[in-house]
């Protein structure tokens, strides 16, 4: 019986998985170059030198494309998977997405990397990264932890620390309109009101090649360039937010209490008044449903992952799932 795969042991084997988790993992950057035959049957399945294969492969009925536009605008489009591979050919960078769910073998490494990490099932995934010869992804930063691994051509990347947004929750791409990868949100408060369109002065320059690996915290910058037809997959790390954690411990404990399940009609003057002062009630009873609370009550899924995660992945949901229908990318 073949022993269970060790994906970050085959990733990065000069660095022992207690020490990624305790001295990168998820705040740490940490690059890697080897060969590719680290990696074991992923640099053996012919499946994953072939882009049009993992395009057609993905479970879900569309992809997202990287466009460019004339003028070299760019902007991300989701589309049917036979317009996506119509668009691979004609040179555009294709994200195929969720093969975890259809690879058995990615699956493997997604299970191997939530087991040495602590994370419950839906909180990692895999997508492939499919990009020609001088296409590649705009400067963004992400919102989740993120993992690469180059399969196939060498790509250039650059990577910088961000000083302008400490832990941002969520994703953002400077020179795109919309980000319709994640799903356009609104703004948050914390960014300022516009990001440079390129790279820091001092970002760090690197050339991945098969057998390459890449590991970045939340938040960090980064650009892509093929420098030749590459393939890379990229394994999505949603670690919980202390901030998601208490809050959704925090919804399930007020559910217990049928005044808070109460529900609040705002369709006359009269209704709003007498909202604001159910609310004020509320309030000021909150303070003390939250001392109620235990460590232990914050944190159950860590000491048995068969336990509902509840309001953590509904608060991921937007991560997990990008708009259905792409707009007109003109627009």
């Amino acid at each position: 019986m073949n022993e269970p795969v060790s994906a970050l042991r085959c990733l990065f084997p000069d660095v022992p998985v207690a020490e990624f988790v305790a001295s990168y993992y998820p705040n740490r950057p940490l690059v890697r170059h080897g060969p590719l035959a680290r990696f074991g049957a992923l640099a053996e399945d012919p499946l994953f030198l072939d882009p049009r294969a993992l395009i057609e492969r993905s479970p879900t009925a569309e992809s997202l494309v990287y466009v460019t536009l004339p003028g070299d605008r760019r902007c991300q489009s989701i589309v049917p998977k036979t317009t996506a591979l119509q668009l691979f050919d004609e040179g555009m960078s294709v994200d195929s997405g969720s093969l975890h769910l259809s690879v058995p073998l990615l699956g493997e490494w997604v299970s191997s990397m939530r087991g040495d990490l602590g994370l419950p099932r839906p909180q990692l995934l895999c997508d492939a990264i499919l990009s020609p010869a001088g296409h590649g992804v705009p400067k963004h930063f992400d919102g989740v932890e993120t993992l690469t691994v180059q399969l196939a051509g060498r790509k250039a990347w650059k990577i910088a620390p961000n000083r302008e947004v400490e832990l941002p929750d969520t994703s953002c791409f400077p020179s795109l309109k919309e980000n319709r990868r994640d799903g356009q949100r609104p703004v948050p408060p914390s960014f300022p009101k516009r990001f440079a369109p390129e790279m820091p002065a001092d970002a760090e320059a690197l050339i991945l090649e098969p057998g390459s690996a890449v590991f970045l915290p939340r938040g960090y910058w980064h650009e892509t360039l093929a420098l030749e037809p590459c393939i890379s997959l990229s394994f999505v790390i949603m670690t919980p937010d202390i901030g998601r954690l208490v809050s959704s411990a925090v919804a399930r404990h007020l559910q217990d209490f049928p005044r808070w399940r109460a529900p609040v009609p705002l369709g006359s003057n009269e209704q709003r008044a007498a909202a604001r002062g159910v609310v004020a009630e509320r309030l000021a009873e909150l303070a003390a449903r939250i001392a109620e609370l235990r460590p232990e009550d914050v944190l159950p899924a860590f000491e048995d992952p068969t336990q509902l995660f509840g309001a953590v992945l509904a608060a991921f949901k937007d991560q997990l799932k990008a708009p259905a229908v792409a707009d007109d990318p003109d627009r």
